[in-house]
């Protein structure tokens, strides 16, 4: 061996080596990355999910109750033209029944479906600034539900 080739192999053994130990390095660490932190990394997308996707999987709280009009609408997404047409009374009988459920001022009102019945829906303000949301039935002008807010 000549001094020439002699110092090509004092240059490569290392190298070699050093590269032998990063792959291993590499693959430990790979190993305990999956043996240790994917396990974690699962516990952690779980938590969050559960924590902030449970309103998402839930339809009511305890709280809340579920709302059963006399109209049922079987698909959510209804265009309001055909929620109209199955309307049994109109908006303003639905307005009056609202306001002489909760004394006040309509500010806003709407119909739409909720938990698959037809409703309208009325914000209503009173003389002290107290919030309140009624549900009206669509089909028989009975108060469904009255919700107090700020």
């Amino acid at each position: 061996m000549n001094a020439h080739e002699a110092s090509n192999t004092s240059i490569i053994i290392p190298l070699i080596t050093e590269t032998i130990h990063r792959l291993w390095f590499l693959t430990l660490t790979t190993y305990y990355a999956m043996k240790y932190l994917k396990p974690a990394l699962i516990v952690i997308a779980l938590v969050t999910i559960g924590f902030f996707g449970y309103k998402a999987f839930v339809k009511k709280s305890e709280n809340e109750k579920e709302i059963v009009g006399s109209i049922r609408v079987e698909k959510e997404g209804t265009r309001l033209t055909e929620l109209a047409s199955l309307a049994k009374i109109s908006f303003a009988d639905a307005a009056k029944a609202a306001e002489a459920s909760v004394p006040g001022s309509i500010v806003k009102g709407k119909l739409e479906s909720e938990d698959h019945y037809l409703i309208y829906s009325f914000k209503i303000i009173s003389a002290n600034k107290e919030w309140s949301e009624v549900s009206i039935d669509a089909g028989d002008a009975k108060v469904l539900e009255i919700e107090k807010g700020d």
